[in-house]
């Protein structure tokens, strides 16, 4: 389960740990847990909340928690938000494909959480390092028609987030 404070203020309590959520915090938890949330005192609270058990979801959450905690702060939490209304959206139109489309969102979803995950105590250095080498590779061959595909692939790393890193 992925969820999104969009509005005020909020309680999350994962197997008794409780986390004070604020605007434009997610939190990611494995639902077969005891959770819970609700609004702290009188402030509103809006959530965006995905439930979701695909055949990689286990997976997902385990690789996120070795690295992270539930509660994060995302690089891209408008990216995260566009793609749980393009959920909305798929379903809400009866698309004949809505559950095809659903599942692509949930991987960028997915994605946002894991990769750009930024704590800002915790903040990828390895990505910090890829992200040097592909300025320097730049650089260096400014002149040459170099293409987006061929920097992701050269260097790991995602193109969505290397075009919106680069600008």
């Amino acid at each position: 389960l992925i969820g999104v404070v969009t509005e005020g203020k909020c309680r999350l309590t994962i197997n008794g740990k409780s986390f004070n959520l604020n605007d434009e915090e997610c939190f990611f938890i494995d639902c077969t847990q005891p959770h819970s949330y609700k609004k702290i005192e009188s402030y509103p609270c809006k959530l965006m909340i995905i439930h979701f058990d695909g055949s990689t979801s286990k997976q997902y959450y385990e690789y996120f928690i070795m690295h992270s905690q539930n509660v994060f702060k995302s690089q891209l939490f408008e990216r995260i938000i566009a793609e749980i209304n393009g959920i909305i959206r798929a379903y809400e139109s009866n698309d004949a494909n809505a559950d095809a489309i659903a599942s692509q969102h949930i991987v960028g979803i997915l994605t946002c959480a894991v990769i750009f995950e930024c704590n800002s105590d915790k903040f990828n250095v390895s990505l910090k390092e890829k992200l040097m080498a592909v300025n320097e590779y730049i650089n260096e061959y400014f002149v040459e028609d170099l293409k987006l595909d061929y920097l992701s692939e050269k260097f790991d790393i995602s193109k969505f987030y290397l075009s919106t890193a680069r600008r």
